[in-house]
């Protein structure tokens, strides 16, 4: 088979074009169909946006092999893909806690509904479906169809920003387009330096098993609202997503881009000598100085507010 070529305008236009398509099914075939079916609907979902891709490949008579790269990774690269997870994950988590003090109410109601969404049907299966589907499926879209097509973009950093927007995008929900924008951005890179889906996949499917494992095992959602009010549970949005929370998240976090530099090293092989090193150990040095000091700020505002609100109960 003859494979087709495109001009860097119309491969950016048919990545376009698919992240069009694919909303387009999300919104008037996913949401029906998962309204229906419930988790089963979410795996019919993740396999119309598979297939989706793969058609889509065939449509556009490009290689299958470069559109979805898929190679044996070294055991350095799994380990990296780890390390660089754990940090973007510390990152991720100061910035839904950070954006999600705008809604706390909002994150909390959402969070209480999809492990409800998750509990329609059997754990393992559940895990399966939340897990590894997304982590093929998902992939196969962006870090597979859309990234092919946006690749002769010759600026690295604009690709990621652009495959991060997509992916916040993507899950439709605007209180975690942050987070999920931050991840999309993470796997992009991953995608870039190695060049191996199954990498991306890997990460993703980290990043997805560990939440999903925990809303498994620890969520009981009568019992959760037998237990706490609606006034408890405004309160412990204000301690979790407050001054206080905010700062001892991004004191918790102030190590992460030292980490994340660690597993983008890692992530390629031996011999590697990492580009612009004394640039990256300068933004690291001032990300993490940043994160510090502002997670001691805010955690002594929080503080200072929460005796202050002693202090102001009578008796």
């Amino acid at each position: 088979m003859k494979y087709k070529k495109f001009s860097r305008p119309i491969s950016i236009c048919i990545a376009f074009a698919m992240f069009a398509l694919v909303i387009a099914e999300l919104i008037f075939v996913a949401s029906p169909v998962q309204n229906s079916l419930y988790m089963y609907g979410l795996l019919i979902t993740e396999l119309m946006l598979f297939v989706t891709a793969v058609a889509g490949c065939f449509i556009t008579r490009q290689d299958p092999r470069e559109m979805f790269p898929v190679k044996r990774p070294l055991v350095r690269q799994i380990f990296g893909v780890l390390v660089f997870w754990i940090g973007c994950y510390m990152l991720i988590i100061t910035l839904t806690i950070a954006v999600s003090s705008l809604a706390p109410q909002a994150l909390m109601e959402r969070s209480a509904d999809i492990s409800s969404f998750f509990a329609t049907v059997n754990p393992f299966v559940s895990f399966l479906i939340v897990a590894v589907s997304p982590a093929i499926c998902e992939e196969a879209v962006h870090r597979g169809f859309i990234l092919h097509f946006l690749r002769p973009i010759e600026n690295k950093w604009l690709i990621i920003v652009i495959m991060g927007a997509l992916f916040g995008a993507f899950h439709l929900d605007p209180i975690r387009f942050v987070p999920t924008a931050l991840l999309g951005g993470a796997i992009t890179y991953i995608a870039l330096e190695t060049d191996n889906l199954l990498l991306c996949a890997l990460l993703h499917f980290i990043n997805n098993a560990l939440p999903a494992a925990i809303s498994f095992v620890s969520y009981d959602s009568d019992a959760l609202s037998n237990a706490l009010t609606e006034e408890a549970m405004a309160e412990a949005s204000k301690l979790i997503y407050g001054p206080l929370g905010i700062g001892s998240t991004m004191i918790f976090a102030f190590s992460a881009p030292w980490i994340v530099l660690a597993g983008s090293v890692l992530i390629h092989g031996k011999g590697y000598k990492c580009p612009h090193l004394t640039a990256k150990i300068i933004i690291c040095a001032s990300s993490s100085a940043a994160l510090l000091i502002g997670g001691i700020l805010l955690t002594a505002l929080g503080i200072w507010q929460s005796f202050g609100s002693f202090l102001a109960v009578p008796g």
